[in-house]
């Protein structure tokens, strides 16, 4: 049983990076699962590490380490972007050359923590394992920021984050199109490129047409 990737995933990617829109992955699938697709789709480029944060239960309390999907022993510091092997200092990244990716007990545990604020709405590529509410929280969180936030989804798992951003495209015609703003007659990614192209386009032309106005009083 497979579930490729659409033809067009990767293609709606590159474009809406292009456009400088930061691009973020939340699904309620594995984690290595999310990463693998979140690599052939561009979200996250192959070629950079990428760590995985999960919660490690101890008796005394939760401790969340974020290990290399590839090599487990190196560890990476989410505040700091430091990385380090058996204890002992092996580089230190930048937000650009690092892919991060985490599950819902992570995120949970780290949106308790101010400290992390940042680091979840700006270096977080992958939210994985996350639940309807979750995904609402994360579509919040990124909107408390300050930052304009668009979902794509295709289910009845994505109407609570669909609702709540600021535009919702439903690449389905059956929940998700009850609920979220637009929907997609192609049901492709491409869909959210062509609405924010639009958006822009009127915003210039309104923009355009404000200055014609003032010009000739």
């Amino acid at each position: 049983m497979r579930n490729e990737l659409k033809p067009d995933s990767a293609q709606s990617i590159y474009h809406m990076k292009k456009g400088r829109i930061r691009t973020a992955m939340i699904t309620g699938d594995n984690i290595y699962t999310a990463i693998y697709i979140a690599k052939k789709s561009g979200i996250i480029d192959p070629a950079l590490p990428c760590f995985v944060g999960e919660v490690k239960k101890t008796k005394a309390e939760k401790e969340i380490i974020f290990k290399n999907s590839d090599q487990s022993k190196t560890v990476l510091d989410p505040l700091t972007l430091r990385v380090t092997k058996f204890g002992q200092l092996q580089e230190t990244l930048n937000v650009d050359s690092v892919g991060i990716a985490i599950d819902a007990d992570t995120w949970r545990l780290l949106t308790n923590d101010p400290r992390y604020d940042y680091f979840l709405t700006h270096q977080v590529q992958i939210f994985a394992r996350m639940r309807p509410l979750d995904k609402q929280d994360v579509v919040v969180k990124f909107i408390s920021d300050g930052q304009v936030t668009g979902m794509i989804g295709d289910g009845a798992n994505d109407c609570a984050a669909l609702g709540v951003a600021h535009f919702g495209v439903a690449l389905s015609v059956a929940e998700a199109s009850l609920i979220a703003p637009f929907t997609a007659k192609s049901l492709s990614t491409m869909s959210a490129v062509d609405l924010v192209k639009e958006g822009r386009c009127c915003l210039v032309n309104a923009f355009a047409s404000f200055k014609f106005t003032i010009s000739i009083l």
